[in-house]
């Protein structure tokens, strides 16, 4: 990771602060897999870089949503995470990330999806689109922060009832993912 985007965490997940505890074992773990799916799959077309760095940027926003066991105490709905950190990053010269950050929220929300579940403002397409979005959606989905190991992929079963819980699209969606980019050498 560059300085200025260590510097970026570091202002919003202080050593020794509980979010921190939980951020950067998360983000790593979703930086990690990123680099073992661009290594697996060599004929993507990636930048690689922005893709990694992206995985590590891409819950920045957390830390404004009330998301207690956490440790974030802020006032919005966890759903936002993804807007706020595009804004944080925005705000913060980080622009190139803030997409990745918006959009990798489940396998990417829908404005359908948004308006049918009462989420809070804004309601639009939040759907992963370049390959950089869906790498770090898609590694995502195979880490929980309420894991006990946060760095311990989720067993597949786990993730797609996850998924399937929130509609069939989400589960098509990750469903291809898994046959495009495969899934073994995520758990070695």
């Amino acid at each position: 990771m560059t300085k200025d985007i260590q510097s970026l965490v570091d202002k919003y997940y202080p050593e020794g602060s509980p979010a921190r505890e939980k951020y950067i074992p998360h983000v790593q773990a979703v930086t990690d897999a990123v680099a073992k799916i661009i290594l697996h799959n060599p004929d993507l077309k990636v930048d690689r870089q922005l893709a990694l760095n992206g995985a590590y940027l891409h819950d920045i926003g957390i830390c404004m949503t009330n998301a207690e066991s956490l440790g974030c105490y802020g006032t919005a709905p966890y759903i936002q995470h993804g807007v706020l950190g595009r804004d944080i990053l925005i705000k913060e010269g980080f622009g190139q990330y803030a997409m990745i950050c918006e959009r990798h929220v489940g396998t990417g929300l829908s404005k359908e999806f948004a308006d049918a579940n009462n989420f809070p403002e804004p309601h639009r397409d939040m759907k992963p689109e370049t390959i950089e979005e869906i790498l770090v959606c898609y590694a995502d989905s195979f880490f929980s922060k309420s894991s006990d190991d946060l760095t311990k992929p989720e067993p597949l079963e786990h993730i797609r009832s996850k998924i399937a819980k929130h509609g069939e699209e989400g589960m098509a969606i990750f469903d291809n993912w898994c046959k495009q980019f495969g899934t073994d050498y995520l758990y070695k």
